[in-house]
């Protein structure tokens, strides 16, 4: 095994160690041997938590914020500070007392939520009985409103059916809007919408404003538009990338397929470990500059993944029969472009662009080290 290879598998490990050894004095969670995050009823974090699993519960008492992604995520305790999940099913049906930002496949608000919210979604659901004590803004396909919302709502959505109550103003952008037994505006109504929608009289206690948008107005989006958007913006960023550091590129993506495989675990570990090290860095209050710039070098090494995923394609596809390396990375980008316009494989692309991308870049830096670059006699 190379020496990098032996450092990388370290630094991982150490990292991983780090993680878990400050879980009880940061309020980081690992998770158990079934995949799942859990906090018990009967359990209380002095601090800050942040969960990864298939599954995340939360029962008990978060004294601070509370930090968490997976497959489906419930929280049905108390946070003392702000909520920021992420997952295919995310479920808030306890206490927050501070501000909630919650995004996945369904949303469902259930309990009360002191500050505001922002969630996005494919079904966002606020639930007969959930309060929002001060705004809620939202992105979904439908949303359900049939809580409270102290304040005001600001959404963009296909269909909003309200059957609950708003304390202030509504502002929307959607596709159709229903009103259900029991909605109440106590503001203004302003929607923007391709056709007026019926607002019973006593609903809305202050104005209402309906601005008519045009089917094919410049509001609309060519999904062919879309599509050459896509492709030239892949290929506009590997082009430039490759014109910056050609040499770099070249290096990272002119690999075997067994490195490819060890760039796949390189990424998923990258990925995954160091925003929890960020963190675990922040919480420690004097290592906030230096969790603060390792969050900057994931995110520029993430938004770098798809020009370096591109090349590797272009080198793929090419194999060796094109010597110019901005051909290499037009074409991959190309590539890459067309599988992430096709539905159920763009999935699949896109997880790939980012965790074999970002393991090229991160497997690349043994030349680096190999070369002794601090060497100066």
């Amino acid at each position: 095994m190379s020496k990098f290879k032996i450092a990388f598998l370290v630094m991982t490990l150490a990292v991983a160690g780090l993680c878990v050894s400050q879980a009880s004095a940061m309020g980081l969670f690992v998770t158990n041997d079934n995949g799942d995050a859990v906090i018990s009823a009967d359990t209380t974090v002095d601090g800050s938590a942040y969960l990864a699993g298939k599954s995340v519960l939360v029962e008990g008492t978060v004294k601070g914020d509370l930090f968490c992604a997976g497959n489906d995520l419930i929280v049905n305790g108390t946070v003392e500070g702000d909520v920021l999940c992420a997952g295919q099913n995310v479920t808030l049906g306890g206490m927050v007392m501070g501000d909630v930002r919650l995004a996945g496949s369904n949303v469902t608000l259930k309990g009360t939520v002191q500050g505001s919210a922002t969630v996005a979604g494919s079904v966002v659901n606020v639930s007969k009985g959930a309060v929002v004590g001060g705004d809620l803004t939202g992105g979904a396909a439908t949303l359900i409103i049939d809580g409270t919302i102290g304040r005001d709502m600001l959404a963009g959505t296909d269909g909003t059916t309200i059957g609950g109550t708003i304390g202030r103003d509504v502002s929307a952008s959607i596709g159709s809007l229903t009103f259900t037994s029991g909605a109440k505006i106590g503001g203004n109504l302003t929607y923007d919408s391709t056709a007026q929608s019926n607002v019973p009289a006593g609903v809305v206690a202050g104005e209402t404003k309906f601005n008519k948008v045009q089917n094919n107005g410049a509001g609309s989006v060519n999904p062919f538009v879309a599509f050459l958007s896509l492709l030239a913006s892949m290929i506009v960023l590997a082009l430039l990338v490759t014109l910056v550091i050609p040499k770099y590129v070249h290096g990272a993506a002119a690999v075997s397929f067994k490195t490819v495989l060890i760039a796949l675990l390189a990424g998923f570990a990258s990925v995954v470990l160091v925003p929890m090290l960020a963190f675990v860095l922040i919480a420690t209050v004097v290592g906030i500059p230096a969790g603060l710039l390792l969050l900057a070098a994931w995110m520029v090494y993430l938004a770098l993944s798809g020009a370096f995923f591109s090349y590797y394609l272009g080198m793929t596809i090419l194999k060796k029969r094109a010597t110019n390396a901005l051909l290499v990375a037009a074409v991959g980008a190309l590539a890459l472009g067309i599988v992430l316009a096709i539905p159920i494989l763009n999935v699949l692309g896109f997880i790939a662009m980012i965790v074999v991308g970002t393991g090229l870049q991160v497997i690349h830096l043994q030349h680096q080290f190999g070369k002794k670059p601090y060497t100066i006699s």
